[in-house]
C-alpha cells in the first residue's frame, strides 16, 4: 500500500486530502496487523504454557495417584485404564457425556462400576489433578472458554 501511494503521489493523480486519507489508511492497517500479530503469539504462548501445566500435573498426579482406593487392585485397573485414557484425551474438557460414563462403566466388566462411580471419579481427578484451578485461573471457571483456548 506504501509503494502504490507514493507511485500516486509521484504521478500527481491523487489530491491531497486523498493522500492524506490513504497515509492515515495505510498507518491504521499497520497498527492492526501489529495487533493481530500479537493476539496470535500470546494465543499460541498461553495455549503451550497452559499445554505444558497440564501434562505436568497430570504426569505428577500419576506418580501419586490415589484413583484406586475404592476398587480392589485387577478391578480398579481396568477401571482406571478406560477412566484415565478418556480422561487425557479431553484433558480440556474432561466432563463425559452419561452415554460416555456408561460406556467406561460397562468396559470394565464390573457390576460395582456404576455411571455414577465414574462421575465421582471424574470430579475428584478435576479436583486432584489441578483441572479446575487452570479452569478458573486461566478461563474464570468457563468451561467453553478453556476448551476454545486448547483448539
Amino acid at each position: 500500500l506504501q509503494q502504490e501511494i507514493t507511485k500516486e503521489k509521484l504521478s500527481s493523480s491523487l489530491d491531497e486530502e486523498t493522500l492524506a486519507l490513504a497515509h492515515t489508511m495505510q498507518h491504521d492497517m499497520a497498527v492492526m496487523v501489529r495487533c493481530f500479530l500479537d493476539i496470535e503469539t500470546t494465543t499460541s504462548s498461553l495455549h503451550s504454557q497452559l499445554t505444558e501445566e497440564t501434562e505436568a500435573i497430570v504426569d505428577a498426579y500419576k506418580e501419586g495417584s490415589s484413583w484406586s482406593q475404592t476398587l480392589p487392585s485387577a478391578e480398579s485397573k481396568r477401571f482406571i485404564e478406560h477412566a484415565y485414557k478418556f480422561f487425557v484425551s479431553h484433558i480440556f474438557n474432561p466432563y463425559p457425556t452419561r452415554e460416555e460414563k456408561q460406556a467406561i462403566a460397562d468396559e470394565t466388566n464390573n457390576s460395582r462400576v456404576t455411571r455414577s462411580t465414574v462421575s465421582n471419579w471424574f470430579a475428584n481427578a478435576r479436583r486432584r489433578c489441578g483441572w479446575i484451578d487452570i479452569l478458573k485461573q486461566r478461563c474464570n471457571g468457563n468451561r467453553d472458554q478453556m476448551v476454545d483456548l486448547a483448539k
